[in-house]
């Protein structure tokens, strides 16, 4: 029967239940062990490892392993003696130990257990650690110099089944070092010799970049390299860690989804800290690997903390472009827990124990609630001011406010996680919002994102309640102030695209009932009932000139692509970049025209040679409806943004290829119109526009056909229909409770 051996070298052990926990394990496997625990400065050699082997194995033996907790020995007979050994285990202890110290060839040694010129070794397999976040710093900066790690594997992934094979005919070693040459077996001169310089002057060194590139193949070991950066609070860790995911990001899409997989499995039994946590996972978004287990480990470290509360929001804003730009998808557990989350934040950011004395709510008085206002190019920016215009104009009895709260914009002190979006903050561009509403005498008031975001939830809802509003109308579905005052005053979500998962309302408002419908019937977080169909109004202006092909450097036989944003550094990222660079090249005339101000560093780095020829750039252009003109299709990117731009488009008959993520544009384009969630197919709509102009010219008709039906005046007159629905259903979910003008009601902090 075929043997399978144990050796094991202790020396000073620090951690004997570690051990003794090890040893147990090869035993349950079958191992036979054998235990050295005599070896001390005086009594061992590095040299005596053969004989000891042809002492206590028999013929039979089928594979060896040895282990110990001294660095020196494990390390140096990885090198010297891997071909009469299978496996090596280092169980860690102390760095350095006495052992050998005291030996005259120390020096000698000590480059041998060091790694010195292992690159220009054979060696085979791998030294198994029993490595963790606790231990790492032990090992760290031996692991991480140079290629170093490339050796190690941790002792999880050993393999008990298959036996590994050895390399029987390996060259003999003589090892280099100070003029002298050290052998550890006796000269054959039937063997061929393999000669290593062990000189500090011939070792070669790599830089960080070559590090990185060869640490991401190996995801048990990167993990615990970024961990070890965040533990010892380098500085460089963040920039470092989004290198590596970078990278990452590039490799194929099976390869990233088994990444993601051993990653996450490292990090839950690493049982790592909470911010350490967020950090990693935010990481693992950028590998764009589509699915929802992701989205709901985010979920579950959200909703299982209670102590780092004030870290909890930028992610859940992050949330929001992780799933329409990185494919995260939501399923009932996420939606589940995103509404326990809002509640918490919600209540933790409502802690204070004051009330407010009188809390008044006046008739025709409509306070809009919006996560950001932008530039006009922003489709809910547009959108908004729209309605309030048009409000207004219907009926100038109406009083308006208009609450800015910027969710997606946090203090830097808030933000622990690497991977994260922003936007401008909205006051910035208030002169913009100020012109744009035409002297209506609209209350506008901006959130301070420098402020915590508690300091920023209470001051938004003291502006809110001051100003007595009758009914509230938001367009979040992350809002913590409308959380709050859910119980205060009626509320209408008003859906910028993409479906609702959080939002406490009285009536919910969207583009396609049916769709929505069939959604919550999947995801019962919001009652059908409250759901009502509505088509957006859009005031679309017409073209004010008249722009020629020529006056752009293009001829009436190419076949123009167009996008349009004010992000688009991080819109445009580099998948759709290198997709869209890829097919303007393989097709003659086809070209893209780029208009928004953005640096595009990986267009301009990767496909300088398409620039001024193939591809143009504007940085603006104010009469978009005539630019559109020239075009012959709209392609949009995986954003949330860009819908004015695009239903600018179809009013001028331009077809549209857009992802089926939930978007602002998707919403003008209808999902159904959508070409999916993959680039094969996003390219293949292109390929037919640009080839079939018939399927072009039908394309064209039905998107300016949409886009007609999205009636301005008829749109408003249904939303204050729906205004007053929420009224009534509110005061029958407060049964009559808070009556208007007259009730006190409490609020749980202090307005005053």
């Amino acid at each position: 029967m075929a043997n399978r051996y144990l050796l094991v070298f202790p020396y000073h052990v620090q951690d004997e239940n570690e051990l003794e926990s090890i040893l147990d394990h090869f035993e349950e496997k079958g191992f036979i062990i054998h235990l050295f625990n005599e070896i001390n400065p005086e009594n061992f050699d590095l040299a005596l490892l053969p004989d000891i082997l042809q002492q206590v194995l028999d013929s039979q033996a089928e594979r060896i392993v040895v282990c110990s907790n001294v660095r020196e020995i494990i390390f140096s007979w990885y090198r010297c003696y891997n071909h009469l050994v299978h496996d090596f285990v280092y169980v860690i202890d102390e760095f350095n130990s006495d052992l050998l110290v005291h030996k005259k060839e120390y020096a000698f040694f000590q480059q041998l257990f060091n790694f010195a010129g292992i690159g220009e070794e054979e060696v085979n397999g791998r030294i198994y650690l029993n490595i963790g976040p606790q231990n790492c710093h032990k090992l760290s900066s031996f692991l991480f110099q140079n290629l170093n790690f490339k050796y190690f594997a941790r002792l999880d992934s050993f393999d008990f089944v298959s036996v590994p094979k050895k390399n029987t005919i390996q060259k003999q070693k003589e090892y280099f070092y100070k003029g002298y040459v050290y052998a550890f077996e006796s000269n054959d001169p039937g063997k061929l010799v393999s000669r290593i310089h062990l000189d500090p002057k011939s070792q070669h060194s790599f830089t960080l970049k070559e590090v990185l590139a060869n640490l991401i193949e190996q995801p048990d070991i990167l993990f615990l390299y970024l961990h070890e950066l965040l533990r010892s609070k380098n500085p460089n860790a963040t920039s470092i860690a989004l290198h590596c995911f970078e990278l990452l990001r590039n490799k194929e899409l099976e390869e990233r989804r088994r990444f993601q997989i051993d990653f996450l499995n490292y990090m839950n039994e690493a049982k790592i800290t909470f911010g350490y946590r967020l950090f990693f996972l935010s990481l693992l978004v950028m590998l764009r690997v589509k699915g929802s287990r992701l989205l709901n480990e985010i979920m579950e470290t959200l909703t299982n903390d209670v102590k780092h509360l004030k870290y909890h929001y930028p992610m859940i804003a992050n949330i929001s472009f992780y799933r329409s730009r990185d494919l995260l998808v939501g399923d009932y557990q996420f939606y589940s827990a995103s509404r326990k989350e809002i509640e918490k934040l919600a209540d933790y950011m409502n802690s204070a124990p004051d009330s407010f004395p009188k809390l008044m709510r006046k008739k025709k008085r409509i306070a809009f609630l919006v996560d950001q206002l932008l530039s006009l190019q922003h489709s809910p920016t547009k959108v908004t001011l729209d309605y309030i215009i048009n409000i207004c104009k219907a009926d100038p009895e109406y009083e308006i406010g208009l609450f800015v709260e910027d969710n997606f914009n946090s203090c830097p002190e808030e933000i622990i996680v690497p991977y994260s979006y922003s936007a401008v903050d909205s006051w910035r561009l208030s002169a913009e919002h100020k012109k744009h509403l035409q002297g209506f005498p609209v209350i506008i008031k901006y959130s301070d994102s420098n402020q915590s975001k508690t300091q920023r939830v209470r001051s938004m809802v003291q502006e809110i309640v001051q100003f007595e509003p009758e009914v509230l109308i938001t367009t979040s579905d992350i809002s913590l102030s409308r959380e709050i005052l859910y119980p205060y005053f009626p509320v209408v979500y008003f859906s910028m695209g993409g479906f609702n998962f959080s939002t406490l309302a009285d009536a919910y408002l969207q583009v396609n009932l049916k769709e929505a419908i069939d959604f919550y019937k999947q995801f019962p977080t919001i009652k059908p009932e409250f759901i009502h169909e509505f088509k957006y109004g859009l005031d679309l202006p017409k073209p004010k000139k008249r722009i020629k092909r020529e006056d752009l450097g293009f001829s009436q036989d190419d076949c123009i692509m167009v996008t349009v944003g004010n992000r688009l550094d991080a819109e445009l990222d580099e998948e759709f970049i290198a997709n869209i660079c890829q097919k303007v090249q393989q097709k003659a005339n086809l070209k893209w025209l780029i208009v928004g101000e953005a640096k595009l560093k990986y267009l301009t780095e990767n496909y300088k040679e398409l620039l001024g020829e193939k591809i143009i750039r504007l940085n603006y252009e104010k009469d978009l409806m005539a630019l559109y003109d020239i075009c012959d299709m709209y392609i949009n990117p995986r954003r949330h943004g860009g819908g004015i731009s695009i239903a600018m488009a179809m009013d001028r008959g331009l077809p549209v290829v857009i992802f089926s993520n939930p978007s602002d544009g998707l919403s003008y384009v209808g999902e159904k119109n959508g070409v999916g969630h993959d680039y094969c197919s996003y390219l293949n709509e292109i390929d037919k526009l640009y080839s079939d102009p018939d399927y072009r010219a039908q394309k064209a008709n039905q998107v300016k056909e949409r886009i007609s039906t999205f009636s301005m005046r008829s749109s408003v007159d249904n939303l204050l229909e729906i205004n007053n629905i929420a009224r009534d259903r509110y005061y029958q979910r407060t049964k009559g409770k808070l009556l208007e003008n007259t009730e006190t009601s409490k609020l749980p902090f202090a307005f005053l």
